[in-house]
């Protein structure tokens, strides 16, 4: 019982979390605007993707996970970890690219 309750809060941190980061994400074009010649826009293009597919990976890995676990009957809140770690390293590995995009 208290696992699946903590199963669903941290997918539904998961979701939220996932969504405002994505959100977040499209403002980063305008990262290199203060910058002219020494910016490197095609980093950009590559932290997007970087991002956007290891959140959405965090998410098929907490809904498989999931799906596993409860077929398996074993423990379910362990996907939703392992989910939001992938989109949390996806994230950090986008922001150094939008760091090296901005010339910093």
């Amino acid at each position: 019982m208290v696992d699946g309750v903590a199963a669903a809060v941290l997918t539904t941190l998961q979701i939220v979390g996932s969504a405002l980061t994505w959100w977040v994400t499209l403002f980063w074009a305008m990262a290199t605007d203060g910058c002219f010649e020494h910016c490197r826009e095609e980093f950009v293009y590559h932290a997007w993707k970087v991002t956007w597919g290891g959140l959405a990976l965090g998410l098929v890995i907490t809904v498989v996970g999931l799906w596993v676990a409860a077929k398996r009957q074993t423990t379910l809140s362990v996907w939703p970890v392992a989910g939001i770690a992938v989109g949390i390293i996806a994230v950090v590995i986008g922001a150094h690219l939008i760091n090296i995009a901005a010339g910093n």
